[in-house]
This record gives structure tokens, C-alpha cells and sequence, in this order.
């Protein structure tokens, strides 16, 4: 068994270093580490990347005008070897915990041998790693068909909206032209609805692996443009077309289900554009896909849908707002 492990890299020389060598710190596995660098322009980012290529023939770098990080997703997905049979994503400013997790995949997914694994992670920061506990078992979902498995991940809240906390067969992605979509926001959300609709088997590691740095800030009005309100619009509107191409209920339901936490994310991050009228023009084409409400299968969209149906939609887009804010939104 063979993973491709692609890591887009921009400006990040300061955590590169850590990110790679936890990869290439892998023990018993086989796999390829595809440093794709997205026109760096700090000086150090695309050197790092050509040092570790010459020093380990695990590694492959690459250089690419910028055009950002689904781009480079794509370039890596197309030049990941034809003999890999998953694919891995990590962002160049985390770092895979344990120099066992690959193997922990591995051995998983020789029992499986599923089209999608779903793996933990936890929050890095300058108190170090976060003090978190699994308490959903593998064994729960075993004997489940495939929607049934998937159903058990999100009800419980472990589908993240996030590409990184995930293995991918290659040849769904290859076969079905899975690459994403060039938008500034909700660009793992996208990709991964679209995995949905071709995944005929799910897998799940109680495992820790994965390191999620965060850094400090927080969202401001000149994030948010309208171009960002416009590539939600494109989100949904693909969602739309996507789900009425589902013709089993089960599986149509947990595409919504699955699509209804990045509407949210949407509503809530939108509210920090600063032009109110056009704000109010645009926002009220992302409501309306408040439908994908209904689909509450998602604890987090469970307890909003309450807010939503009691309060309406003002007081609902403003706590929306205040959760972004401060960060308890991961939107990618």
C-alpha cells in the first residue's frame, strides 16, 4: 500500500521544516511527500523545498506560479505517482503527531481497504497541543453499509468540513475528476461533498495524528469581499445540482447533512463583509439554501437549526457571526 502526501507550501518556511520531517519520520510505510510550492516569495519557503527533495528521495518538489492552495492541491493530485492508492493532504504549517500514524492508517485500511478514512487531530498552539479525548469507538460502526457508517461519523460530529483529517482513495479521485474548486473560502467542504457522492465505503480511526496549528488573529470586515460571497453562492448553488443527481434518500441525506455546517460557516463569516447594502442583497441569496437546515443530523447544525427556527434568521446570523469571531469556526 502506497500514500501520496501533498503539501501545498506558500510563505511558510518557519513551520516547513517541522511539517516535512514529521512525514518523513513515517516508519514501515510506503509513501511519496509532494512539496508543491505556490510561488513563494519570502526567500526560504522554495529553498526548503529543494533541500529536502535532494536529501530524501521520498520527496518530490515542486515550483508553481501562485494561484493558490487549491491549485497546488490539484498540480499534486495529477503529479502523485500512478502506483499510489491514497491520498493525504497536509497543510504546510501542521505537522502529523506520532512517527506512527501512517502506520496506523495503513494497518486499518488493510482490514478496509475503504475509499474514505477519517482520522483525528488536534489544535496546536502556543501552550502546545490541546487536551482532547475520543470517545467513539471503530468497532461501533462495523457490519454498517457504507451510509449507514457515514451517518454514525457526522451524527457524532467526526466528518470535519476539512480535507486534512482524511485519506482518499486515489482512483475515486482520478476516475471522477475530483480536484477543487478555486474559491477563497470552503474549498475543502466542496471537494469533500463531491467525494460523498462516489464513496462506497467509510473508515475510522480513534487515533490522534494530525496537528492543526493555530495561529492568532481573528476574521476582520476587509477579509470579506464580495468575490468570497459570490464563491459561497457557487458553493451552494453546485450543492443544489449535486444533491438532485442522488438518487438513493440515505445517501442524499448525508450529502445535505454533510453540506448544511458550511452554509453556516458561510452565513456567519458573511456577516463580516462591510458594505450593508450589498451585504443584504447577497446574504439573501445564501439564505436561500436554509434548507440545508433541515438536514440536521450534524449536532453543531442540530443546535443552530433550533436558534434558527425559534429566533429567525437576525438573531441566528448574529450568533453566527460571534462564532466566528472567535474562531469556533475551522473554515478552509
Amino acid at each position: 500500500m502506497k500514500f501520496s502526501i501533498i503539501v501545498p507550501v506558500y510563505n511558510t518556511a518557519k513551520y516547513l521544516p517541522e511539517c516535512i520531517e514529521s512525514i518523513l519520520s513515517q516508519e514501515n510505510v510506503d509513501f511519496e511527500c509532494l512539496l508543491i510550492d505556490d510561488g513563494s516569495t519570502d526567500g526560504k519557503s522554495s529553498e526548503l523545498c529543494d533541500e529536502f527533495a535532494s536529501k530524501d528521495m521520498r520527496v518530490k518538489a515542486f515550483h508553481i506560479p501562485n494561484g493558490g492552495v487549491a491549485e497546488a492541491r490539484n498540480f499534486g493530485i495529477r503529479k502523485s505517482s500512478t502506483d499510489s492508492d491514497y491520498l493525504i493532504f497536509i497543510d504546510s504549517d501542521d505537522f502529523l503527531i506520532s512517527d506512527r500514524a501512517l502506520e496506523s492508517i495503513e494497518r486499518l485500511l488493510m482490514e478496509s481497504y475503504a475509499d474514505v478514512l477519517i482520522y483525528n487531530f488536534k489544535e496546536y498552539d502556543s501552550k502546545g497541543l490541546e487536551n482532547k479525548s475520543n470517545n467513539f469507538n471503530r468497532e461501533s460502526i462495523k457490519g454498517m453499509t457504507y451510509n449507514e457508517v457515514l451517518n454514525n461519523l457526522i451524527s457524532s460530529g467526526r466528518v470535519t468540513h476539512l480535507i486534512w483529517d482524511k485519506v482518499i482513495k486515489r482512483q475515486i479521485v482520478i476516475e471522477n475528476e475530483l480536484f477543487f474548486l478555486k474559491v477563497e473560502r470552503l474549498e475543502d467542504s466542496e471537494l469533500f461533498g463531491r467525494v460523498i457522492k462516489y464513496a462506497k465505503s467509510y473508515d475510522y480511526c480513534e487515533e490522534f495524528l494530525y496537528a492543526y496549528r493555530k495561529r492568532n488573529g481573528s476574521m476582520t470586515t476587509e477579509a470579506i469581499t464580495i468575490s468570497k460571497i459570490n464563491d459561497y453562492q457557487e458553493i451552494f448553488n453546485r450543492v443544489d445540482i449535486e444533491g438532485e443527481e442522488i438518487a438513493d434518500k440515505l445517501s442524499r441525506r448525508n450529502f445535505y447533512s454533510y453540506s448544511a455546517y458550511p452554509y453556516l460557516a458561510a452565513l456567519g463569516i458573511s456577516e463580516f463583509f462591510f458594505d450593508k447594502k450589498k451585504i443584504k442583497k447577497e446574504n439573501r441569496k445564501i439564505r436561500d439554501f436554509s434548507y440545508l437546515l433541515k438536514y440536521s443530523d450534524d449536532p453543531r447544525v442540530k443546535n443552530v437549526s433550533l436558534v434558527y427556527r425559534t429566533f429567525g434568521k437576525k438573531v441566528t446570523t448574529f450568533l453566527l457571526k460571534v462564532a466566528a469571531k472567535h474562531r469556533n469556526f475551522i473554515v478552509k
